[in-house]
């Protein structure tokens, strides 16, 4: 129980750093700013010289630790060097639920994380009804009530530009779903199985935190409908998660999800 608690607590605070990165670059930038700002603030008779340089140096110290939280993406053009410290940050948070399953935990990874043998047939018969509705559900929302982010713009390139789908129907799918539906989703239920809560209130409990905390990795969008959409969609992740005991079905629904998502901003 307590292991799972450490845990629990190391990876939280690990997605929060993870989840503010976009703030800490943001702060780093405008120190940078305001250091460049003092050197040309100390020609100013108005200032006295010896303030402005006490100022300079505890900036300059404050700066390479701001640099070094923030993971500033890499000086180069180009939507691959844009996504870099992203994608990185999803393999770093990964490397560390591996070791923590594995040192910490004590568990087999690849059955913690259900990355399990899928029986194809019977994952689809038995989620294809839900999918479905979601489906219904994510049109009628993105057609008649809002529209979701441009997939496009949010990574500086063209709909044409096959990374994009790349991106969408491959790459995060399968990073997201190894860290939420299949690390949280599994940590958040042991949790609660251990506070000895039976096992469907252990899953609503563990379906909904994980869906909530996904929606925190999405804090790119502005429109609050779209983490309506985001959260059931995780709700419904997990649900897959649950009835298929393997995630690499909800890397597939995740993967057509994000495709429909796509193709819907540009309609």
């Amino acid at each position: 129980m307590e292991k799972t608690i450490k845990v629990f607590s190391l990876v939280f605070i690990s997605f929060i750093i993870f989840a503010t990165t976009p703030i800490f670059m943001a702060i780093s930038q405008y120190t940078a700013y305001l250091v460049n700002e003092l050197k040309i603030y100390a020609l100013s008779p108005w200032l006295y010289q010896q303030q402005i340089d006490a100022a300079e140096q505890h900036l300059k110290l404050i700066l390479p630790l701001l640099q070094t939280i923030s993971t500033i993406t890499p000086s180069c053009k180009g939507v691959l060097c844009a996504e870099a410290s992203q994608i990185t940050l999803f393999l770093f948070f990964i490397i560390m639920i591996l070791f923590s399953i594995k040192y910490l935990l004590n568990q087999k990874v690849l059955p913690y994380l259900g990355l399990n043998k899928c029986a194809w047939r019977s994952a689809i018969k038995s989620t294809w009804k839900i999918a479905v509705l979601l489906l219904c559900y994510l049109l009628i929302s993105n057609l008649f009530i809002h529209n979701e982010p441009d997939i496009a713009q949010q990574v500086s390139t063209s709909m044409l530009n096959p990374y994009v789908w790349i991106r969408s129907a491959i790459i995060y799918p399968v990073l997201e779903e190894i860290i939420f539906r299949g690390f949280l989703y599994q940590l958040l239920k042991n949790l609660f199985a251990k506070m000895s809560i039976n096992n469907t209130a252990t899953i609503i409990m563990a379906a909904t935190i994980q869906s909530l905390i996904w929606c925190l990795q999405h804090l790119q969008y502005h429109d609050l409908l779209s983490y309506l959409d985001i959260f059931i969609m995780g709700l419904f992740l997990a649900y897959v998660r649950e009835k298929t005991q393997s995630i690499y079905p909800a890397m597939a629904y995740h993967g057509i999800s994000n495709i429909l998502a796509n193709i819907l901003s540009v309609v």
